[in-house]
Formats: structure tokens, C-alpha cells, sequence
């Protein structure tokens, strides 16, 4: 009697077809710079993260080029797998976890750096410059900063998202008022907010403008305030999101979350200035 032959289950494969188009178009852009032979994926301890206001010097670089790792690998990887007709489908699974793994790095420096952005914001918020219109200026600048800081300059992340959050907004008012038709003079330009230097004593300023505002959040709707966390990140439970997102969420229309959004805003300038709050 002949025994079967004992076969091993076939191994799982995918093609180019099987990986999405959002992920197969995706830029990894990562930071040409780093050393990525010598960096190696190491655990991070994202709910403690979630928490902070700021990080500690290494904590910061570490989480930079963690992601920027993750970045890297990513790419590699999808130029791995699209460059043959089939592969493992480990192989997608794994293209897939680092590409979460960057974008929960990334999330978690917006939440915790984006309490820093609002506070520089709202040095520049006025009557004619309500907080919401900067805020969206502010949250671009911040996306574009951790995209591109590189840890191994020997500076600070704190002081790098300053500088960037600060020179977009500069843009930003000198942009209007060249709509207005008005000269941006240099007694204006002088006018505006100085460049802090990031010591301890700006670093408690920064703690208690924070808290300020977290006051200030406890006054708004509950959809409004729910709004705000979603959008910019405000809490350990909240990550920033899209205003297409939120409104999925809560069942209306993306107009509607940025009807909220901007209502909500306008309120927390307006208790700001009632309340002679310096939030920085």
C-alpha cells in the first residue's frame, strides 16, 4: 500500500491588486538623513505618551526616528513586494503594521505637541484674527513640522514647532492684509509675538495655559467639545482626526463639524479675552 505524500498547506500569497490604493500611492516620507542601519524598532509605551504635555529630550528623539523607521521600513517593503507579481501575504500584513505603527507615532506627537501650538496661536488671536482661522494655519504648520524635524540636529522638537508654528502664522496675517490692502509695516511686524526661548520657566507657562484651556473646554456643548478633542487631539483618548471623519461619526454633514468647530473656537477666544487669560 502506497502512503500518501504528506504535502505542506500552500503558503499564502497576495499580488499588487490585493494591497489598497490609498496604501499603494501613499509617500512614505521619511527623513533621507537618518542612520536607518543602525536604528532597530523598539516597544513604546503609547498610553503614557498620550498623557504628556511635553517629552523629555531622548523620549522626543527616540520617537522621531521611530517613526521615521517605521517610515523607512514601509517603503522598502512596498518597493519589495510591487517590484514581483505575487508574494507572501505576511509580507502585506507587515507593510500594513508599519505603516499604523508611523501614523500612531505621528498622532501621538500631534497630541501632544498640538497643546503647544494652541498656546502660541493664541498670542496672535484678535478681533479681526479670530482663533479658528489661525488654528487651522497653526495645525498645518505642526503637521509639516513633525514630518520634517530631524532629531539629530541637537535642538529641541518644543523649539522647532515655535519657530514654524510662529513663521506660518507671520505669513498667514501678511497674506490678509495684503487682501485688506494694507501695509504690513514694520512696526506692525514688531508688534507680534517674540520668539520664546524654551526654558523651564516658559515650559510652566506653557502647563498652566494648558490647564486654562481645559477649563475653558469644560464650558463648551458637549458636541462642541467633543468636536475640539476629535479635531486637534485634546485628551489622552482623542487622536486628531478629519472633519470628514467626525461628521461620519456623529451622522452630518462635513460643513456642519466645521460650523462646530468654529463656533466652538470663536467661543473658547472670546472666554480667553473675558478672562485675561495668557495662555503661554
Amino acid at each position: 500500500m502506497t502512503r500518501p505524500l504528506l504535502l505542506s498547506p500552500p503558503l499564502a500569497t497576495a499580488t499588487r491588486d490585493d494591497i489598497d490604493l490609498p496604501l499603494l500611492e501613499r509617500k512614505f516620507a521619511y527623513l533621507p538623513g537618518l542612520r536607518y542601519a543602525e536604528l532597530s524598532e523598539s516597544p513604546i509605551d503609547f498610553d503614557a505618551y498620550s498623557q504628556r504635555t511635553m517629552l523629555e529630550a531622548d523620549v522626543e528623539a527616540d520617537l522621531f526616528r521611530q517613526m521615521n523607521l517605521a517610515l523607512f521600513q514601509a517603503a522598502e517593503k512596498r518597493r519589495a513586494i510591487t517590484s514581483v507579481a505575487t508574494f507572501p501575504r505576511a509580507d502585506l500584513d507587515e507593510l500594513l503594521r508599519l505603516a499604523a505603527r508611523a501614523d500612531q507615532i505621528r498622532n501621538t506627537l500631534v497630541m501632544v505637541f498640538g497643546k503647544l501650538a494652541l498656546s502660541i496661536t493664541a498670542q496672535f488671536s484678535s478681533g479681526i484674527n479670530p482663533l479658528d482661522e489661525l488654528m487651522s494655519e497653526a495645525h498645518q504648520a505642526m503637521l509639516r513640522a513633525v514630518r520634517k524635524f530631524d532629531p539629530d540636529r541637537g535642538f529641541r522638537f518644543s523649539t522647532y514647532l515655535t519657530h514654524a508654528v510662529r513663521r506660518q502664522l507671520l505669513r498667514f496675517l501678511q497674506r490678509r492684509q495684503r487682501d485688506r490692502q494694507r501695509t504690513f509695516t514694520a512696526t506692525d511686524e514688531t508688534a507680534l509675538p517674540e520668539t520664546t526661548r524654551w526654558t523651564v520657566a516658559y515650559e510652566q507657562r506653557v502647563t498652566r495655559g494648558i490647564h486654562d484651556v481645559e477649563a475653558m473646554l469644560l464650558t463648551l456643548k458637549p458636541r462642541d467639545r467633543y468636536v475640539i478633542r476629535s479635531r486637534f487631539g485634546w485628551g489622552r483618548e482623542f487622536e486628531p482626526r478629519t472633519l470628514q471623519e467626525i461628521a461620519s461619526e456623529l451622522g452630518v454633514t462635513r460643513e456642519r463639524v466645521r460650523q462646530l468647530e468654529q463656533r466652538a473656537l470663536k467661543k473658547l477666544s472670546a472666554l480667553a479675552a473675558e478672562q485675561h487669560l495668557e495662555l503661554t
